[in-house]
């Protein structure tokens, strides 16, 4: 367990940078960050707070790429393309 001020924000960042070069389904941030959270800083954060987040983090990177947080954390995401499915994926890469 580590210790230090934690913030959602920063545990979603660190679980995206855990993930480099390993795709994910939106559902992940539901339920994987929700454990890491638990797991690493016993951390309590609802599904839905950290689907929010998420959603705001990539409004922001698509909105002002190189000022975003996500860019900021040395973190580039892509959408990958799904058919036969609504489920949305992504691929955190290093810029």
């Amino acid at each position: 367990m580590q210790f230090g001020k934690v913030n959602n924000k920063k545990i979603l960042l660190e679980w995206l940078q855990n993930r480099m070069n390993k795709p994910f389904g939106n559902h992940e941030i539901q339920t994987n960050v929700i454990a890491y959270a638990q797991n690493m800083y016993n951390h309590r954060v609802t599904p839905d707070t950290m689907s929010r987040l998420w959603r705001s983090l990539r409004e922001d990177y698509n909105l002002d790429t190189s000022n975003s947080d996500i860019h900021n954390r040395g973190l580039k995401i892509q959408e990958i393309p799904q058919f036969k499915t609504k489920q949305k994926y992504f691929l955190v890469e290093s810029v």
